[in-house]
C-alpha cells in the first residue's frame, strides 16, 4: 500500500484511539464500584487498537463525525463543478520517482524532496517489530527457564486442582507447573494455558494455596491469557502512542479486580482472609513478571485493589453480568468503525437543479483520446483521502502516488499557491471523482481549475488556458518533419523522474536517451530570463519525448515564449522558428 496513504490511516486512526481511551478513562472514574463493566469497556477500547480504520457503519461515532465533515466538501464541490465542469485545483514540483535500472545511471539526480511518509513508515515497522521481537524473546526465555527448573507435581496438587475446577463451573482441568523459580503465581501459554506455582508457595498454608490456585484458574476460565497477548500486539502496533501503554496497564489492574471478586464469590471465601492471603503470596521474594501473561504478582497487590476488595464485598459477581456484554457490544457498535460514512446522494432540490451524473465537459470531449491503460487507472477506487491542511502540491503527489497516473500542471499560469492548504475527507471515491472535488476544493473566484487527457497525460490548467497549454505541450508533435525523425519523436520513453533538476542536465539526458541533437539557444534564453540551471521537476512514465520537451520548455519562466524547431535530425530551442511554405 502507498507510504502516504498508510501514514493518513496510522494518523487518523492515533487520533481515534486517543479519544476513545480518554473517553473511557473518564467513564471509568465513575464506576469503580463496577470493574466488570469497567473492563468491558477498556475491552472497546482494546479492540479499537486491533481494528484498522477501514470500514464504517452509520452506527459509529467517528463513521459519522466524518461523514458530517465529508458532506460539507461534498456540497461544496457540487456547486464548484456546476462553474468549473471537471474540475479541481493542482500544482506540483512533480514528485521524483525511481527510473528503471537500463537508465537508471543516466538520470540526473540534483536536490531530491524527502520523502517523510515513507520514513514514518520504516521507524513504524520497525519499532513495532522491534516489540514483537522482544516480546518473543523474553517468552522462550522464560518458558525454558520453567522448563529447566521444574520440579515433580505432588499428587495432592492434582486433586486440589480438581476440586477448584468444579467449584469454579469450569468442566476440563488444568496444565500445572511447579518451578524452583521467582516467577509466579501465573498463567502461562496462548495455545496450552498453563499454571505456574513457584515451590516457596508449597510451603504456605492450604488456604493460600486454594486461593492462589483458584485465582489462576479463573485466569483460565476467563481466556485471559488471549486478551493479554491481544494486549501485547496492540502494544507492538502502538508502540509510540502513550495512552495505549496506559490502557494496557488499566486492563491489567481491572483484570485482576474482575478475577478476585469470580475468585471469592465461586470459592465462597470471606474478603478479608482473601487479601490477607494475596499478602502472603506477595511477601518473600519479589515475583517477577512478563507483560504477556496475567498473574498475581507482587507489584499487582496495589492499594486500590486490596481497598476494593475490603469496600465493596456484597457487589461481587461470580460471572460478569449479561448486561456487561450487552455494553461491551454497543461499545463495539458505537466506537470500532473508524472510517467516513459515504457521502449521501444529492438531495432532490440538487437534482432538479443539475444532473445526477457530473460530466465534466473538458474530459468527455477529449475521451477519444484517452489510452485504455489510462483510463483504467483512471476508474480505480481509492479507499480514503484524508487531507487536513495539507499542501496543494502535496496532495497532487497524493493523488499521482496512489493512482501511478501522469499528472502536468500549468504552474506558471495555475494561479493557486503550491502551499495553499486543502482540507478533504473522502471515502471508497473513484480516482475522477476525487480529483473534480479536490480540485473544485483548491479553486477561487480569480483561479477556477479543469483537467484534461490527452493520450496517457492528465494536464491541469486554468479552465480559460486549458486549451491554449495542451495545445503547447503537443507543439512538436504538430510540426512538419521527416518520417524518422516523427518516429523518433513518437517513441515512448521509459520512466522520466526530475527533481529540480538543472535544465541542461535535463537536455543532456534526453538526448543520450533518444539518440536526437538537442541544442539550445543559451544567449537567446538567457535574454528570456531562462538560466541553463533553471531548475525543472517532472515525472512521467510512457510519455513521448515530443510531449516531454514540449511540457518542459512551456513550464520555463520566461519573459516570453520560447520557440521550437525540428529539423532533419535536430531539435533546437530557442531559434527563431522559419514560416512554413
Amino acid at each position: 500500500m502507498n507510504a502516504r496513504l498508510m501514514v493518513s490511516l496510522l494518523e487518523s486512526q492515533a487520533i481515534q484511539i486517543a479519544v476513545v481511551i480518554a473517553l473511557v478513562a473518564a467513564i471509568s472514574t465513575l464506576l469503580k464500584r463496577w470493574p466488570h463493566v469497567v473492563y468491558a469497556l477498556w475491552l472497546v477500547a482494546l479492540a479499537k487498537c486491533l481494528t484498522p480504520p477501514v470500514w464504517s457503519s452509520p452506527t459509529g461515532l467517528f463513521s459519522w463525525a466524518q461523514a458530517k465533515t465529508t458532506q460539507v466538501a461534498v456540497d461544496h464541490s457540487l456547486s464548484s463543478n456546476a462553474a468549473v465542469g471537471s474540475s479541481a485545483g493542482v500544482q506540483s514540483d512533480l514528485i521524483t520517482a525511481l527510473a528503471p535500472p537500463e537508465i537508471a545511471s543516466a538520470v540526473p539526480t540534483g536536490r531530491r524532496r524527502v520523502d517523510w511518509a515513507k520514513i514514518v513508515m520504516m521507524l513504524w515497522l520497525s519499532g513495532s517489530g522491534a516489540v514483537l521481537v522482544a516480546t518473543a524473546a523474553a517468552s522462550h526465555q522464560l518458558l525454558r527457564r520453567l522448563r529447566r527448573d521444574a520440579v515433580a507435581c505432588p499428587p495432592v496438587l492434582d486433586e486440589l486442582i480438581q476440586r477448584i475446577c468444579k467449584e469454579l463451573g469450569r468442566k476440563q482441568s488444568a496444565r500445572l507447573i511447579i518451578a524452583n523459580t521467582d516467577f509466579g503465581p501465573a498463567v502461562v501459554g496462548i495455545l496450552r494455558p498453563t499454571i505456574v506455582l513457584p515451590v516457596r508457595l508449597l510451603e504456605s498454608s492450604p488456604q493460600a494455596l486454594r486461593v492462589a490456585m483458584g485465582h489462576e484458574l479463573s485466569h483460565l476460565r476467563r481466556g485471559d491469557a488471549f486478551l493479554a497477548a491481544a494486549q501485547r500486539l496492540a502494544l507492538a502496533i502502538w508502540w509510540f502512542h502513550p495512552l495505549v501503554w496506559f490502557m494496557s496497564a488499566r486492563l491489567t489492574a481491572i483484570r485482576e479486580q474482575c478475577c478476585d471478586e469470580e475468585t471469592i464469590c465461586s470459592l465462597k471465601l470471606d474478603a478479608a482472609v482473601y487479601v490477607q492471603t494475596l499478602l502472603d503470596v506477595a511477601r518473600g521474594r519479589p515475583a517477577r513478571s512478563i507483560a504477556l501473561f496475567p498473574g498475581v504478582h507482587a507489584m499487582q497487590v496495589t492499594r486500590h485493589r486490596i481497598g476494593h476488595l475490603m469496600d465493596h464485598p456484597s457487589q461481587f459477581h461470580r460471572r460478569a453480568p449479561k448486561a456487561v456484554w450487552a455494553i461491551f457490544a454497543i461499545g463495539l457498535l458505537i466506537l470500532l468503525p473508524g472510517a467516513a460514512c459515504r457521502p449521501a446522494t444529492q438531495s432532490a432540490a440538487q437534482r432538479n437543479a443539475a444532473p445526477t451524473e457530473v460530466k465534466p465537459t473538458a474530459p468527455v470531449a477529449a475521451a477519444q483520446k484517452i489510452d485504455p491503460a489510462m483510463a483504467k487507472q483512471m476508474d480505480r477506487q481509492l479507499p480514503q483521502i484524508h487531507f487536513t491542511g495539507v499542501g496543494f502540491s502535496d496532495t497532487i503527489d497524493f493523488m499521482r502516488d496512489v493512482s501511478g497516473i501522469n499528472i502536468v500542471v500549468d504552474w506558471a499560469n495555475l494561479g493557486i499557491d503550491r502551499n495553499e492548504p486543502i482540507t478533504l475527507k473522502l471515502e471508497n471515491v473513484k480516482f475522477t471523482r476525487a480529483l473534480a472535488l479536490l480540485l473544485a476544493e483548491a479553486s477561487n473566484k480569480n483561479a477556477r481549475l479543469d483537467y484534461r487527457v490527452e493520450r496517457n497525460i492528465l494536464i491541469i490548467a486554468q479552465a480559460n488556458r486549458l486549451d491554449a497549454y495542451i495545445a503547447a505541450t503537443q507543439r512538436l508533435n504538430e510540426m512538419k518533419m521527416s518520417d524518422s525523425m516523427r518516429a523518433k519523436i513518437d517513441r515512448p520513453l521509459p520512466d522520466v523522474s526530475f527533481s529540480s533538476v538543472g535544465l541542461s542536465d535535463v537536455l543532456d539526458f534526453l538526448k543520450d536517451v533518444s539518440g536526437i541533437s538537442i541544442n539550445a539557444n543559451w544567449n537567446a534564453l538567457n535574454e528570456a530570463g531562462v538560466d541553463r540551471n533553471e531548475p525543472v521537476s517532472l515525472r512521467v512514465r510512457g510519455a513521448t519525448l515530443g510531449e516531454v520537451i514540449s511540457v518542459i520548455v512551456e513550464d520555463l519562466k520566461s519573459s516570453r515564449p520560447i520557440p521550437l524547431r525540428v529539423d532533419e535530425n535536430d531539435i533546437e530551442i530557442g531559434f527563431e522558428i522559419p514560416a512554413h511554405p
